[in-house]
């Protein structure tokens, strides 16, 4: 989230928003408020184990959201929220940089998984084990070339020491990895008409499309270039939700920076207070 959050900021955030759970239990109370574009929002993220995320809230349900040339739209206009972000790197990422429109779900939805669209199928698995569990879920990956499916390809002319062939049977394939097959792939043969078609099961039944039950959320960090957020795997829901950040109630910057507060003794722990930081507004 930098520059708004920076490493060693430390929020308090208001759980009561976004129906807290009821100590010792699985029960939520009533949600009194719901994420607004531009509201900064603290999470658990399910694909990673629940772990908690802050990111700023980009689009509703309903909304479309779309990356061209690292610039983010949103309902077709340039998200007004730009000028608080930043960029490290200048490289052009497919998947990070620049996707094909998506809609965010809301409540009420009928989501069909897209087969063959790498990026989205990513996106809706993730909304489907998020609403509806992780147990016996197995992902089928077939790799399709100029309509002909191929169960195990041999590379010819791609240079790779270490690889000769590659099967898309295991189920652990990794999003990453998947666009460096289809670039090796393509690469290898000089054709692009060469595509990686999914399917998902879950206690051996075939599944095409899954309702949602709850809304959704498009959250990014506003450090456009090292943020693990919603272009990646996908829309949060309102079971995710944890607090609204209200402001920073302590901030420090490590000695490994320049602008530093250095104390007397050595072995001291070495820490600079950014007070300018302490108080600062999350909440608009």
């Amino acid at each position: 989230m930098e520059n708004t959050i920076l490493v060693g900021d430390y929020c308090i955030g208001l759980k009561t928003v976004y129906g807290p759970k009821i100590p010792f239990t699985n029960i939520k109370l009533p949600i009194l408020s719901t994420p607004k574009r531009g509201d900064i929002v603290i999470f658990k993220n399910s694909v990673f184990n629940g772990i908690s995320m802050i990111k700023r809230c980009v689009a509703v349900s309903g909304d479309s959201v779309k990356m061209d040339n690292k610039k983010l739209f949103v309902n077709g206009t340039p998200s007004v929220y730009e000028g608080l972000t930043k960029h490290i790197d200048k490289r052009m990422l497919e998947y990070r940089d620049s996707f094909d429109q998506l809609i965010v779900p809301k409540k009420g939805d009928v989501v069909s998984f897209t087969t063959d669209d790498i990026h989205k199928f990513e996106i809706e698995k993730n909304l489907f084990i998020q609403l509806y569990g992780n147990e016996d879920i197995k992902i089928e990956r077939e790799l399709i070339i100029d309509s002909v499916m191929v169960k195990n390809y041999k590379f010819e002319n791609y240079n790779l020491p270490n690889i000769t062939s590659i099967s898309l049977s295991e189920n652990m394939v990794t999003y990453s990895e998947l666009y460096d097959f289809l670039g090796m792939i393509r690469n290898d043969i000089d054709n692009e008409n060469v595509f990686i078609r999914q399917t998902i099961s879950k206690q051996g039944l075939k599944i095409e499309d899954f309702k949602v039950f709850e809304n959704c959320y498009f959250v990014m960090g506003d450090n456009r270039d090292a943020s693990n957020d919603s272009r990646f795997w996908g829309f949060i829901t309102d079971r995710n939700l944890v607090a609204m950040p209200l402001f920073v109630y302590y901030s420090y910057e490590d000695a490994v920076s320049d602008n530093l507060i250095y104390y007397k003794s050595y072995r001291e722990r070495r820490v600079g207070v950014r007070w300018e930081r302490i108080g600062m507004l999350l909440w608009r």
